[in-house]
């Protein structure tokens, strides 16, 4: 028999969440070096805002032909079935800037603008 907090659907939706946000925060340190996450161009630290960067931004290229989506990449990157250093930490506005610069060869100038 199912416990009652098993029978909760929520139940499961929390056990899922909460295992893909552990599984982020161990790729996102491994690729610190164990240091606390960081954007390598403009050193935001908030975590919610990081993405693992493909340097040469072939992400797509990654995903439709061997891992299939972000999580199985990084199930890999911590067990150590992927190069870490083809990989980096960029916040989501210097991941689209690197990727338009590597693309379009132009350099942009973004400024994240807040209140």
């Amino acid at each position: 028999r199912l416990r009652k907090k098993q029978q909760d659907p929520e139940y499961f939706q929390r056990m899922g969440r909460d295992w893909r946000q552990k599984v982020r925060l161990d790729v996102l340190t491994k690729l610190s070096n164990g240091k606390v996450p960081h954007c390598e161009k403009c050193a935001c630290r908030d975590v919610r805002l990081l993405n693992v960067n493909h340097k040469k931004a072939d992400g797509f290229k990654d995903r439709a032909t061997k891992n299939k989506n972000h999580y199985t990449l990084y199930r890999k990157i911590i067990s150590g079935q992927e190069d870490i250093n083809n990989f980096n930490i960029l916040c989501y506005v210097c991941n689209w800037a690197h990727f338009f610069e590597f693309k379009y060869g132009a350099k942009y100038d973004i400024k994240f603008l807040c209140n």
